[in-house]
């Protein structure tokens, strides 16, 4: 009898030692998995800062070009007015 209780006892030791051990290994593993999660938030708050500044630049990049657009535009419009009205001269002067 005394021998069963002792291979319990020995049975039951391992069991918890087994089981300390896996709740090591998934404390161990959940802090790994924490710390990743951590250095990702990190990364992606750069990321986010980043983008914010490139759409930032973007839209100034964009107001720079429709000023410049416009400008060209209005130019545009300017020489066909003078040409259409130079047309209009030498039209008049054959006339």
């Amino acid at each position: 009898m005394f021998l069963v209780s002792e291979s319990v006892l020995v049975v039951s030791r391992r069991k918890r030692r087994d089981v300390e051990k896996a709740s090591t290994d998934m404390e161990l593993q959940n802090l790994k998995l924490y710390m990743e999660n951590i250095s990702i938030l990190e990364e992606n708050e750069k990321l986010r800062k980043k983008a914010c500044l490139l759409h930032q630049e973007n839209l100034a990049l964009m107001s720079e070009f429709r000023k410049r657009f416009s400008k060209c535009e209005f130019v545009s419009m300017i020489l066909n007015t003078y040409m259409l009205s130079k047309e209009q001269h030498v039209n008049d002067d054959e006339n």
